[in-house]
């Protein structure tokens, strides 16, 4: 089902805080940040994200 134009979405980052996050697996990972996307008719969204820094 394709997103329905003019619908506000959400992306989310997840990511690991700290090293003792990263030995915990999908248990320590968290919410980040989230950034909302307005869709429009016929156009393409990309998102890059690039860490700033390891935990």
């Amino acid at each position: 089902m394709p997103p329905a134009p003019g619908t506000t979405y959400y992306v989310q980052y997840w990511g690991f805080r700290t090293t003792a996050d990263v030995a915990r697996g999908a248990a320590g990972l968290s919410l980040l940040g989230e950034t909302a996307l307005n869709v429009l008719p016929d156009v393409v969204l990309t998102v890059n994200v690039d860490a700033l820094r390891a935990p």
